[in-house]
């Protein structure tokens, strides 16, 4: 039974299972998060400036998602995956440069109890690195338990 419609993205019924306990997960972790967002506010407390709280808790559950897809060895777009982390480390190495060209400058991370827009940058950057850092070690734990198999 095919559950993808590309050719290299058949899913078995494991993989569907573990696929939507990451789901699950993930979901749980965004209700969490926005429910204890909102409860800061009501309480006046702002830990970060506009958009960035936004992009940091978008970027908590996706962070989740991708290492938890890493860790359980879960590829529902075949090699495709590993792309998408490959681009992931490209964005969040390239996103850290340009902060630190700010911090740098003078730019503070935090002003007033809360984050900054540099902060914020820098705390996605971080998230995106973790992703492909866990891709790495996966990749590389493979490869030397391969090794060790052939020997």
């Amino acid at each position: 039974m095919k559950f993808c419609r590309r050719k290299n993205c058949e899913l078995d019924e494991r993989q569907l299972m573990m696929r939507g306990n990451v789901f699950q997960h993930t979901m749980i972790l965004y209700m969490v998060l926005i429910l204890l967002n909102g409860w800061l506010h009501e309480e006046g407390v702002h830990w970060a400036g506009g958009l960035h709280e936004g992009m940091i808790i978008f970027w908590l559950g996706a962070c989740l998602a991708l290492c938890e897809y890493i860790l359980r060895g879960i590829t529902p777009a075949g090699s495709s995956n590993d792309i998408i982390y490959i681009m992931d480390g490209i964005c969040g190495g390239a996103l850290l440069i340009l902060n630190m060209f700010h911090l740098a400058d003078g730019s503070p991370l935090v002003s007033g109890a809360s984050l900054t827009s540099e902060g914020g940058h820098l705390v996605v950057a971080l998230l995106m690195l973790s992703v492909f850092c866990t891709y790495l070690v996966k990749r590389l734990a493979g490869r030397k338990e391969t090794a060790e198999d052939e020997d």
